[in-house]
Order: structure tokens, then sequence, then C-alpha cells
């Protein structure tokens, strides 16, 4: 079994909690990613992560993350 790699992630989410992002804000979130990307015709445009926060399994698309920092390399 894969190790989860755990993230510190501002992200641009299209949603958050359900509610459309009008105001085009970034959020923290803090995830454990175990390498099940997201593919579209082929090209990997996204990722599957556990976000701590909510406990719960949240899809990510790499066009709306501003920044990724590893928490334990």
């Amino acid at each position: 079994m894969m190790k989860r790699l755990k993230f510190a992630m501002c992200y641009n989410p299209a949603k958050h909690e359900g509610v459309d992002n009008v105001r085009n804000k970034t959020f923290m979130y803090y995830v454990d990613f175990d390498g099940e990307v997201l593919t579209n015709k082929g090209h990997k445009v996204g990722f599957v992560a556990h976000d701590r926060d909510s406990n719960s399994v949240k899809a990510f698309r790499w066009d709306r993350v501003q920044s990724l920092v590893a928490l334990d390399a």
C-alpha cells in the first residue's frame, strides 16, 4: 500500500461547502494524497485527496491549486 502524503494547499474552488465561490476566494486545505488522479481524455486534470478538516474525500482540479506544500518530506 502506498504511503499517504500530507500537504497544505491553497485552493480556489468553484464551490466551497456547497456554495458557489462568487468572490473567487482562496481557501486552505490540509489533505492526505495517496496517488489517485483524475483524467479527462487521457490528460491528468486533478486528484482525489482526504480533507483532514472535514474528514471527507474531495476532488481537486490542478488548475485551481494556488500552492501546495509537502508536510512530511
